[in-house]
C-alpha cells in the first residue's frame, strides 16, 4: 500500500511539473516613450497559462492555429 501511495505522489508532481509544452516567441512590442512594463506574445497550440516564464497572462486571442497570449 505504501508503495501505490508513493508512486500516484510522484505521478502526480510529475503530471503537475510538465503542464506548458510549447510555446513560441511570435512578437515583442517594445512600448515606445514611458516604459512601465514589457508586453510579449507568445503562440500555443492549447489554451495559454494564467503564469508563463514569470509573466501574468493579460489577454488571449483565439487564432485558426491555436492561440495567442499576451503577457506582462
Amino acid at each position: 500500500m505504501k508503495k501505490f501511495v508513493l508512486a500516484t505522489l510522484v505521478l502526480l508532481i510529475g503530471i503537475g511539473g510538465a503542464q506548458v509544452g510549447h510555446a513560441q516567441t511570435v512578437n515583442v512590442i517594445e512600448n515606445q516613450n514611458n516604459v512601465r512594463a514589457q508586453f510579449k506574445k507568445y503562440e500555443f497550440k492549447s489554451y495559454p497559462p494564467s503564469k508563463y516564464v514569470g509573466m501574468t497572462l493579460i489577454k488571449v486571442q483565439k487564432t485558426s492555429g491555436g492561440y495567442i497570449g499576451w503577457y506582462v
